[in-house]
């Protein structure tokens, strides 16, 4: 599999199709062993491996990581987790009533409470009393949450499930907003003073511009392989990226000149 740098990642199976190696762009592996089906080692490109057993339901019965550390299980008769002990320790328990609540102790001895109706966590309740309750639309997507302090956030969403505002708890109900392109991307984010920024993208759904409420717009452009080629500032400052043929950055250009590649890394655009 190469992704869109031209870098290739090679995937190897045994004959019963579990992953047994995963080769990285720079030769180094993580490697995978197995016993009946179930995964006793995974170890990375240093060697260093995670070990698991299980028990007679083959659940994971312990999980020891590269530093020796240990992490054990146990499990009722329903297959649930009822006590998990630390590389240090510390143990944590679950305790689990009727399918509607759980209480999990913690490892200093606190009591935390969660509340389910059916499989909809409804409240969590910490062993200080506090609550945080959660309300759903009718298609079990979170539209409000009240905190400890009786303070509420309300959502509400699109008809494609996404999210469309976000209103805080304060006095002012503040209210943030989001739309949509016709792809799925951001096409625009409201903030709770009612500032706008909008985006724009290419076919390959890579933000080509990013403008601010001010007006300051901010254009992006790729190589063929998809990495940072340069990015222009709103006062028309320009950042150039250069690569070999593996992907690796190779020279940065910025409006005071060259940089070694490491010196500015390719902004990452994230509209919310």
């Amino acid at each position: 599999m190469s992704d869109a740098l031209g870098r290739t990642v090679q995937f190897t199976v045994d004959t019963t199709g579990l992953l047994t190696t995963v080769k990285l762009p720079d030769s180094t592996a993580l490697t995978y062993e197995y016993t009946g089906g179930l995964l006793t080692s995974a170890k990375d490109p240093t060697g260093a491996a995670t070990h698991y057993t299980y028990n007679a339901d083959k659940r994971v019965e312990t999980a020891t990581g590269r530093g020796g550390g240990k992490v054990t299980n146990t499990y009722d008769t329903s297959g649930r987790v009822v006590s998990q002990q630390d590389g240090s320790g510390k143990t944590t328990t679950f305790r689990w009533e009727n399918q509607r609540e759980s209480h999990t102790t913690d490892r200093n001895g606190g009591i935390w409470t969660d509340i389910y109706s059916g499989n909809v966590l409804m409240e969590t309740i910490n062993p200080f009393g506090k609550r945080v309750s959660y309300s759903y639309d009718r298609y079990l997507r979170p539209d409000a949450i009240t905190d400890a302090s009786g303070n509420t956030t309300k959502m509400t969403y699109d008809a494609a499930g996404r999210m469309s505002t976000r209103t805080s708890p304060s006095s002012a109900s503040l209210t943030e907003s989001w739309t949509y392109d016709t792809t799925g991307n951001i096409a625009s984010h409201t903030d709770s003073r009612g500032k706008t920024s909008t985006y724009t993208y290419d076919t390959a759904n890579r933000v080509l511009t990013s403008t601010d409420p001010a007006g300051g717009k901010v254009t992006y452009t790729y190589t063929a392989k998809g990495a940072p080629a340069s990015v222009t500032t709103p006062r028309g400052k320009t950042t150039l990226y250069a690569y070999d043929t593996a992907g690796n950055r190779t020279a940065v250009t910025t409006p005071l000149g060259k940089r070694p590649p490491s010196a500015t890394t390719p902004p990452v655009v994230s509209p919310l």
